[in-house]
């Protein structure tokens, strides 16, 4: 694993888990509606940091 894959999975990881909060923080009942918006754009982030790092070939 080469050290620009480390630093997508990291940087996934790291918004996997923000996203994650936001979407679980955005069903309280003082929640809004921009939470979920963020949530789901953070997961979305992530899973493509996923994909990106995982095609990234060691040349």
């Amino acid at each position: 694993m080469s050290a620009g894959q480390l630093i997508l999975y990291v940087a996934a990881d790291v918004l996997l888990l923000f996203g994650a909060l936001y979407l679980w923080g955005s069903f309280n009942p003082q929640g809004q509606v921009l939470w979920t918006v963020a949530g789901l754009i953070s997961i979305g982030l992530g899973l493509g940091l996923i994909w990106l790092g995982a095609r990234h070939r060691r040349s």
